[in-house]
């Protein structure tokens, strides 16, 4: 890819590197020969610089500053849920996993630092008004995670404006792929079909989602960093898929004869798919993988751990 060119000389710092989207980066970045380094709280031992930190504790911060130091440019992925059955908890701990760990960070910047990418989600427009949602829809979080997200854009909107750095907030929208289980709809259909289990479908089935495949979400991400993209950024195909479209598709991709089940007495969700102009036209990126190959990658690796 051209454009990444621009990065040759550069040294990328991610955070949150150990998790499935930040492992991918790391190998992403191997490949195209771009310098960079990580942070996360978890015990790794990768080939690349790497400080275990917690973004919340400013505990050890010039530890953080001295490793920052040689990054030109940023891309900010460390983020987490929490759990919000206890509000009063829920709050402190989306607060500091999301908003303090930003604002520690963006205090231990150097002069080095050109460019910062935040990743930020399609959860801060809540339930849309309009579809497809644009970047000026409205933003109406409906959890504290959300709500937590659109304080931390906030906030390095202004930072942005105060210091003259470019800081791109890309929206990603419902992120697949090779790297975790969890009991998100994707992995949990696909584990659920290759045991010959018929997966369990909430409602009719016809919550629609915009699907991006993982290492779209990269490229898109690092285009954001070679150009200095600095404003709000939906990140996605454009496509809208219902959850029985995408459970169907990954029994026939599959090969199982397994039927889809219905939760009838579950609500459907609430529906979100992107209109990307302004990533085609301020990235001038187009993703590149369709959701029918991307869910057969993502089918074959849970096949081949299986191994």
């Amino acid at each position: 890819m051209k454009v990444l060119y621009e990065l040759k000389d550069a040294e990328i710092l991610v955070t949150g590197i150990a998790g499935q989207i930040g492992s991918r980066f790391a190998e992403i970045l191997k490949q195209e020969g771009i310098s960079f380094r990580g942070i996360d709280i978890l015990d790794i031992n990768p080939s690349y610089p790497y400080l275990k930190y917690n973004l919340s504790d400013r505990a050890d911060i010039d530890r953080l500053r001295c490793f920052i130091k040689p990054a030109t440019h940023v891309i900010h992925l460390a983020s987490r849920m929490s759990n919000e059955s206890n509000i009063e908890k829920g709050v402190s701990e989306n607060f500091n996993i999301n908003v303090l760990s930003t604002v520690n960070l963006l205090n231990a910047l150097s002069r080095e630092t050109k460019h910062l990418a935040f990743a930020s989600t399609m959860t801060v427009y809540g339930i849309p008004d309009q579809l497809p949602v644009r970047e000026t829809s409205h933003t109406q979080p409906d959890n504290l995670y959300a709500a937590t997200k659109l304080m931390t854009e906030k906030y390095l909107s202004v930072f942005s404006k105060k210091n003259s750095l470019p800081i791109a907030v890309l929206r990603y929208s419902s992120v697949y792929g090779p790297g975790r289980i969890t009991d998100r709809a994707i992995p949990r259909i696909i584990e659920n079909v290759i045991d010959g289990c018929s997966p369990l479908i909430k409602g009719s089935g016809s919550t629609v989602r915009d699907y991006i495949y993982i290492d779209d979400v990269v490229y898109a991400t690092l285009v954001s960093s070679a150009k200095h993209a600095s404003s709000i950024i939906n990140i996605g195909t454009g496509v809208g898929t219902s959850l029985k479209q995408l459970a169907e598709k990954i029994i026939e991709l599959s090969q199982e004869s397994v039927e889809l089940k219905f939760d009838l007495e579950s609500q459907d969700g609430h529906s979100i798919y992107y209109d990307i102009s302004k990533m085609k036209n301020e990235l001038e990126y187009v993703p590149c993988v369709t959701l029918s190959d991307g869910l057969a990658t993502e089918i074959s690796w849970h096949k081949l751990r299986r191994m």
